[in-house]
């Protein structure tokens, strides 16, 4: 999917929500490579381009394979901040009470 001459990629931010918007080719004379897109190679793709936390809310899936499937789909994502990671405990000093 990287860098890919054929495939259309929309990336757009509104109102706190990534918009990835990607098309591809249908399969047959023009174009003969089949595309299959799934969540994951998304959100992979968005963190390669910046947006390392996205988080989906709404996915697509794209196929090329055949006249009825979609070539075109959209995935809302969040740009979530990652947790802050919990401070860990003080050690304790070691008492000295040993008796004499």
């Amino acid at each position: 999917m990287n860098n890919d001459p054929q495939i259309k990629v929309d990336i757009r931010e509104e109102s706190g929500k990534i918009y990835c918007r990607l098309e591809v080719p249908r399969w047959g004379r023009e174009c003969r490579k089949v595309y299959i897109i799934h969540n994951n190679e998304v959100l992979a793709f968005l963190a390669q381009n910046g947006y390392p936390h996205a988080v989906l809310r709404e996915g697509a899936y794209i196929d090329n394979r055949r006249p009825e499937s979609p070539t075109l789909g959209t995935w809302v994502c969040e740009n979530a901040q990652p947790a802050a990671k919990p401070s860990g405990r003080k050690r304790t000093t070691k008492s000295n009470n040993s008796k004499k």
